[in-house]
């Protein structure tokens, strides 16, 4: 595995592995035990896909955006300022940190094949966030950089849907979040999620739920 600047990517018991680097870089490792690994996956459930985490063929990997990176990067420097006889702040701290990972980073493993491209899965993480599923398919497109037919099959091949499908599943869980948290009233929540028709909001909305955003609220 070719791992670029900003990769992340998890080991597990049975990766046998050795690092060489193609040219001046450096890394940083995190290590952890595999008892925190259990009681992290025992806490999180059924709903998080540990089999393909634990057991895909290859190490699972993503490429972070550049601010990720940093954020992480300014968070495992903090780690250095911990006392090292402080042995229970630093353990909380670091599982917190592998807590974040697993729940931010590595959810987007629900797919049935395990050979997705590492640009698919940024750009599947990338798509996870308000600005860009609010944005649509010009965002997709603009972080894919290919033709929109190309894109169309390796979303079939690797996630089962069209990319239209991926943006409106992430619009619709945005929206139940609202109808379920906020106050708002739902012709500004279609507006909120990126919708431009409220009428095709219901469609959607009705598609996905099977019921209406206004029957959902109650």
């Amino acid at each position: 595995m070719i791992l670029t600047e900003g990769s992340l990517t998890l080991i597990r018991l049975q990766d046998i592995h050795y690092k060489e680097y193609l040219s001046d870089g450096w890394h940083i490792n995190v290590a952890f035990s595999e008892g925190t690994m259990d009681e992290l996956l025992r806490y999180l459930g059924d709903g998080f896909p540990k089999e393909q985490l634990l057991h895909s063929i290859t190490p699972p990997s993503l490429i972070l955006m550049s601010t990720e990176k940093n954020l992480i990067q300014t968070r495992m420097e903090a780690l250095n300022l911990i006392n090292a006889n402080d042995t229970n702040s630093v353990k909380t701290n670091l599982r917190i940190l592998l807590f974040d990972f697993l729940t931010k980073y590595f959810t987007l493993l629900r797919t049935p094949s395990n050979e997705m491209p590492t640009w698919i899965a940024t750009i599947l993480l990338k798509m996870k966030k308000k600005n860009n599923f609010t944005r649509g398919l010009p965002a997709l497109l603009s972080f894919a950089n290919i033709g929109h037919a190309h894109l169309c099959r390796l979303f079939k091949k690797h996630i089962n849907q069209t990319p239209i499908q991926f943006i409106n599943e992430q619009r619709i869980n945005y929206a139940i979040n609202l109808l379920l948290h906020s106050d708002m009233d739902i012709l500004s929540i279609s507006m909120e999620c990126g919708f431009s028709s409220l009428s095709h909001f219901y469609h959607i909305f009705k598609e996905k739920t099977g019921t209406t955003p206004a029957q959902y609220r109650k």
